[in-house]
């Protein structure tokens, strides 16, 4: 489950109208931004204001 919400989340970061990173943290449930950060972070070895997955070439950890 928690996987498929960074994926998801990981998609709107994306998309040029996928909103801010507390707007996504709030869309996909977590409970709060500074969780979603941080859960983020250790799947995808960067924070969402970085740019999301893709740039780091995936996040290796999800699968």
């Amino acid at each position: 489950m928690r996987r498929r919400r960074l994926d998801q989340a990981r998609r709107a970061l994306l998309a040029p109208t996928g909103g801010t990173v507390v707007e996504i943290a709030a869309r996909w449930q977590f409970a709060e931004s500074s969780h979603f950060i941080r859960t983020f972070r250790r799947y995808c070895a960067q924070t969402p204001a970085q740019g999301g997955c893709v740039l780091a070439g995936g996040c290796s950890e999800l699968g």
